[in-house]
């Protein structure tokens, strides 16, 4: 079968199976990576970037919270944990507000905005 290359980065079950430059019995190359390729990488940005929000909203939650508990009064630091704290909310007010904008617009419309999809043949 010769040498067979799997995409290393960003995969996923389905993504798993493609093998790069395979010959198959009808001497076409089988599996070879085309821009229906972009529509698993697309949604695993998607999905890290999504976590990296919330992950990052979660530790200036944290992080803010501790600045308070530290802070011992100190007007100049209590004043920078109220800050901290106050953006840290607003970021997830903003993830979760977006969120929302795009499924109101799915249902208003129809259009599956969570999938990307390459159409090859329109």
């Amino acid at each position: 079968m010769g040498n067979v290359l799997k995409l290393a980065a960003l995969r996923t079950p389905s993504a798993a199976n493609y093998e790069v430059g395979v010959n198959n019995d009808a001497g076409n190359f089988a599996g070879v990576v085309t821009l229906k390729g972009f529509e698993w990488v697309f949604s695993n940005v998607v999905s890290i970037l999504i976590a990296g929000a919330g992950l990052t909203a979660f530790v200036l939650l944290l992080v803010s919270g501790i600045k308070f508990i530290t802070a011992g009064g100190d007007p100049k630091q209590l004043e920078g944990a109220k800050k901290s704290l106050s953006f840290a909310i607003i970021g997830v007010v903003l993830i979760a507000v977006s969120y929302l904008i795009i499924q109101l617009i799915q249902w208003f419309t129809g259009a599956n905005l969570s999938t990307f999809n390459v159409v090859l043949n329109p």
